[in-house]
Parts: structure tokens; C-alpha cells; sequence
């Protein structure tokens, strides 16, 4: 039970009983009886309702329709309120109009309104002076600016500008003084300086100036008489050679052998060359690389860095990779609206010309890095410089006619001696059989090249193509010694060297055909049974024995077992063996063991950039086994 504790005055309860209110303090804590267990098992009081009250509705259902004709309190206000408010701040009254404008022109003593704050009187225009121009004429008082420009007796004022002295004597500090202004005399006047205020014994101002100047005098160069020379190597170094000489000299005279190209005959039997002495191997060479990149026709010098020439035996133009040392160096060569520019890089006496044809630029913060490409001018015989064209000859032509017309008013010239020995001899198309729709010059000339089994190699400094058999001499003659070497290596000369086993299928004979007019001849390996034969060639413009003939003798040079071998070795200058090897030439390694030949198919030449660099000549050698 629990029970009231009423203190305080006695409590006079109000007339209206609604207002009565009773406050009950709690003397003590009430103690509540503990639930009886029979709650426990009592269900949760939030239990889910019964079915009879889902029909019960909201209680903020949809008001009744009678509520939809309310109005809405703050409608629009009526016309006639309106007209009877005007707002607080409404137009300037009409009297104000006649104000004018506080700083414009005066006006008249009979305008209605001055402005307080008019026009100066006219006594005051000219604008005063700055209190830092004190050397202000009065011809300056039309300045508009105060602080405009200074007096004109100072820009007479300049710096004592003087041309390099470069053929004076050397000047000395000491010999270029002003001599003083005091000679001593024998009753010198003695000066004591101890902080007390000098006065002189006579009345004339005297005045003392210790200065020590030097007279103003040219600069002078001390180094303009000295001087660095950069040379190549004395001459002396030159005649440093081979024991047994240039080993292609010994072998040249075998160019005058001449075969007839009616069938595959061997040559007539000659007298062996002597065995040169055995070989010699330096332990060392001396090489002083030179490279250098100019811009034509005005040779400008170029910086190039990471130099990178190439040209493989299928390609009729060099190629040309770069790095450009700076901006500079790109805006002077990058191609622009008047077409590409021209360069010329140097490298150990060999020369080489390429067009600009492409570059790439990248910017990165606090890095650029610019990097060209170019190819040798014979691009200019193929697409997009050189056009289209359509051609037939109605009258019969050879193949060197048809090639060097399409070289007419270009500017390029065609090497192709066909009389000279291991050439590929010209022969005639009949008329009407020349003939091609939408070609380039450098197409049409690779065609013809391609007929007789030969390749098309670009000039490196000249606008000039050779034209050459793809195999000068059979594969299967490299070792005899009648064939002609165009270089030789020894092998303490190479740097590096790779090896890859490359095997072809072995034919030992062709059919060679041409298609409506011409001949067909069964190429056979001399010695051989002729029962591999390779596949058919049949082609519009095979039309005599002769280029039948040298088409598969070396379509058939191109089978056996054999291997690509990589060779890297330095650039020698121009004049010095092995020197600059080019695709398609034979060259001869002079390993101890057993030397080999091998015929180039592609040449490479990289250099760090301009300067005396590294320079490395990268190879690769079809070897036959």
C-alpha cells in the first residue's frame, strides 16, 4: 500500500473545477510488487490483429467533397485595393527631373539646379607637379599622367658599351689607374684622423677627394688565340693491312668470266687461285668513329641522337630512325605545308640522304622527347608522292627501255649493265605485251625486276637504283674458288654473332613459262636428277630463254639446308675492308676453323648520335650448308 504525505498550507481549490490541479510529493520510494509468474507465459502484446480490423479505416482519409469549394486566403488582389496603396518607394516626383548631373559641364546661371560639385575654375587646369619630379619643365605641364616620362636631360644617360677588343695588348689592372691627383712635395701635409672636426689654416675652401678608379676599357678574350683541332688519323695508320692483302682483289678477275644463259653450263676450268698465308687476327683495332647530320642544301648542322640506318634486299628506299635533341632541332626538318625537308648523315666517311617523312613528339612534364623517320628519295617513286599511272606499248621494247622509262623527267637513274658478268640479262617484250593499269614507277620497275629474279637496291647518297640478281652466283658455287667475294671479315673483327636454322625444301628444277606469247623451259640443276621440282612459274612477261632461264636458276638457290646468322662488327671507314656491306652482295668470314660465305639480306648500321660515338654494322648472312 502505498501511502500520501500532504504538506504545506491547505489547498483552496478554484471556483471552476476544470481548473483544479494537485501536485503529490513523494516522501519515499515506492516499492513495486514483483509481477506475478503467470505473466510469464502471457502472449507478446504486439501480436498480429485480427482479421475484423483491416476494415478500419485512416484516419487521414480524403476530406469530404464539401471542402473543395474552401477558398484560398491569399488569392489575388483586387483592382480597386490597388489604386488606393502606392508603394514606398515609387518614382522620383517629376520635380526631380530637372536635376543635372553632379560632375558634368557647368551649367548656365539660369538653369534651375547647380550641381555642388561642378567643374574647377579655370584658373586651376594645369594638373600639379609630383613631389618627386622636381626636374619637371614647364613643357611637361600637357603630361597626362603625373608621374610620366622623366626629364630629357636624362636619357642622354647610357652604359659604356665597347667592342671586344680581340687584337689589343693584354690589359693590366695596375698599369690602366687614374694617376693621382696629389704629388707629394718634401713638406708633405700630414692628415691625423681622430674624430675631431677638421679645420683648415686658410680661409679658401679646400676640398679632398681620395678615389681610386679604373679606367673603362674593352673586354678582352684571353683564349681567342687558342685553339683545338679534330682530325681524323694520321695517314701513317692506313697502310696497316692483311698479310695477303684485300682478299677481293685477288678474286676480281674472275668478274670477266663470262656464261651463256642458254641452260646452266659450268665454267670453263681455270687455274686455282694461290691459298693466301694463313690468317692473322688482331688482338685489336683502332677505329675513331666520326658521325655527322646536316640539313640540304644549306648543311646546316643537326644534333641526332640514337641513329638507326637500315635497308633489307626486298626494300627499294633506306630507313631512317632517329632522336631529336631538342625543339629547336625538329622545327628546322619536320615536314610542313611546302613538303618534306632533306638530311644528310655522315658516318665514317659513308653518306647518306633521306627525306623527313614522318615524326612524333612527346611532352611530359619537365620531359620532351621528339623522335623523326625518314627514307632515301627513291620514296619519291612510289605512292602517295609519285602518281598513278596507265601504260601499253604497242611497239616492242626491252626490259631495260621499259625501266628507264619510267625513270624519264624524275631525276633518278637506272644501273643495269646486263653485259656485265653474274648480270641479269635484258630481254625483249613483244609489242603490246608492256602493259599495266594504276601503277607507280617503283612498282612498275620492281615487276620487271621480280620476272628475271632480281632485286631493285636504292643508292644510299645518289638518286640512282641498281638493278641485280637476287643470287649473283648459285648458292651451291659459294665455295668454289672462282666466285667473285665482295668482302671479307675476320672474325676478331666481329662483335657478336648469332645463329638461326632456317632449312627450305631442296628443288632441283622449275617449269618457267609466259602466258600468251614467249617461251617455256624446264630449269634443272646441273649434276642433279631433276626430281624435286619446284612449283610452276608462269607469268605475262617471261617471254625469252634467257631470263626463263636465270628466273629459276634462282628461284632454285633459294632451297637447301641453310641458316640466317646475325653479325655485328664496327663501320670502318670509307676505303678500309669489310667497309659498308649492302643487300645482295657475297662476303666471306674468316673464322679459323673453316671459312664460310654467305650472302647479305639485310644491312643495319645504329650509332649513339653525333660526335665520335659507337658505331656497330648489324648483319644478316643467308649461310648454305
Amino acid at each position: 500500500m502505498t501511502k500520501f504525505n500532504f504538506q504545506g498550507r491547505s489547498y483552496t481549490p478554484p471556483s471552476d473545477a476544470s481548473q483544479l490541479e494537485m501536485r503529490f510529493s513523494r516522501g519515499t520510494d515506492i516499492e513495486y510488487p514483483v509481477p506475478p509468474s503467470l505473466i510469464v507465459t502471457s502472449r507478446p502484446g504486439w501480436k498480429n490483429g485480427k482479421s475484423a480490423e483491416l476494415i478500419s479505416d485512416v484516419l487521414w482519409k480524403e476530406s469530404q467533397p464539401i471542402n473543395k469549394q474552401a477558398s484560398i486566403l491569399f488569392h489575388q488582389a483586387q483592382i480597386a485595393d490597388a489604386e488606393l496603396h502606392e508603394s514606398s518607394w515609387d518614382s522620383i516626383p517629376a520635380k526631380d527631373c530637372k536635376s543635372g548631373t553632379g560632375w558634368g559641364t557647368p551649367t548656365s546661371e539660369d538653369d534651375a539646379t547647380e550641381s555642388l560639385w561642378t567643374n574647377t575654375v579655370p584658373t586651376d587646369p594645369p594638373p600639379s607637379s609630383a613631389p618627386w619630379d622636381d626636374s619637371a619643365q614647364p613643357k611637361q605641364n600637357n603630361t597626362a599622367a603625373l608621374w610620366g616620362q622623366p626629364p630629357a636631360k636624362d636619357r642622354a644617360y647610357s652604359g659604356p658599351w665597347f667592342r671586344v677588343d680581340t687584337i689589343g695588348e693584354k690589359w693590366q689592372i695596375n698599369d690602366h689607374r687614374i694617376p693621382p691627383l696629389w704629388a707629394e712635395p718634401s713638406n708633405a701635409l700630414a692628415f691625423s684622423f681622430e674624430g675631431g672636426v677638421y679645420l683648415p689654416d686658410k680661409v679658401p675652401e679646400l676640398w679632398f677627394r681620395f678615389v681610386s678608379g679604373i679606367a673603362p676599357h674593352p673586354i678582352q678574350p684571353k683564349d681567342s688565340s687558342r685553339s683545338v683541332r679534330w682530325q681524323q688519323v694520321y695517314k701513317r695508320d692506313l697502310s696497316s693491312a692483311f698479310p695477303w692483302g684485300e682478299g677481293r682483289y685477288q678474286r676480281i678477275k674472275d668478274h670477266y668470266h663470262r656464261v651463256s644463259y642458254g641452260g646452266e653450263i659450268e665454267p670453263e676450268p681455270t687455274e686455282p687461285n694461290p691459298e693466301p698465308p694463313a690468317l692473322d687476327n688482331k688482338e685489336c683495332y683502332l677505329l675513331m668513329n666520326t658521325v655527322n647530320a646536316v640539313r640540304l642544301p644549306d648543311d646546316e648542322p643537326l644534333e641526332l641522337l640514337d641513329i638507326s640506318i637500315e635497308l633489307d634486299i626486298d626494300s627499294f628506299s633506306w630507313q631512317l630512325s632517329a632522336t631529336v635533341a631538342n625543339r629547336a632541332v625538329l622545327a628546322m626538318i619536320e615536314p610542313d605545308a611546302n613538303g618534306t625537308k632533306d638530311v644528310k648523315v655522315t658516318i665514317n666517311g659513308w653518306e647518306w640522304v633521306f627525306m623527313v617523312t614522318r615524326y612524333n613528339a612527346e611532352r611530359t612534364f619537365n620531359r620532351e622527347r621528339y623522335r623523326i623517320a625518314g627514307e632515301s628519295r627513291t620514296r619519291l617513286l612510289s605512292a602517295p608522292y609519285a602518281p598513278l599511272r596507265s601504260k601499253t606499248e604497242i611497239n616492242a621494247i626491252s626490259a631495260v627501255q621499259a625501266a628507264e622509262a619510267e625513270l624519264t623527267n624524275t631525276g633518278f637513274t637506272l644501273n643495269w649493265d646486263s653485259d656485265e658478268a653474274w648480270a641479269t640479262p635484258d630481254w625483249i617484250l613483244p609489242g603490246g605485251l608492256f602493259s599495266y593499269v594504276e601503277q607507280t614507277p617503283m612498282q612498275v620497275i620492281a615487276r620487271i625486276a621480280t620476272t628475271a629474279g632480281a632485286v631493285v637496291i636504292p643508292a644510299p647518297d645518289v638518286d640512282a637504283l641498281l638493278v641485280q640478281p637476287r643470287y649473283k652466283i648459285s648458292s651451291w658455287n659459294w665455295l668454289e674458288d672462282t666466285t667473285p667475294i665482295d668482302h671479307a671479315i675476320p672474325e676478331s673483327m666481329v662483335l657478336s654473332m648469332s645463329v638461326e636454322w632456317r632449312p627450305e625444301p631442296a628443288y632441283n628444277a622449275v617449269y618457267v613459262s609466259g602466258i600468251n606469247e614467249g617461251v617455256a623451259v624446264e630449269v634443272q640443276r646441273s649434276g642433279s636428277a631433276g626430281d624435286q621440282p619446284a612449283p610452276d612459274i608462269i607469268e605475262e612477261w617471261l617471254t625469252t630463254t634467257d631470263v626463263n632461264t636465270e628466273r629459276g636458276r634462282n628461284v632454285l638457290g633459294e632451297g637447301g639446308n641453310q641458316a640466317l646468322i646475325t653479325l655485328e662488327l664496327p663501320l670502318t671507314v670509307k676505303g678500309q675492308e669489310p667497309g659498308l656491306v649492302l643487300p645482295g652482295q657475297l662476303v666471306e668470314v674468316l673464322e679459323d676453323s673453316k671459312p664460310w660465305v654467305g650472302l647479305c639480306l639485310s644491312t643495319s648500321v645504329s650509332t649513339s648520335g653525333s660526335g665520335a660515338g659507337r658505331v656497330v654494322q648489324s648483319l644478316s648472312i643467308e649461310r648454305h650448308y
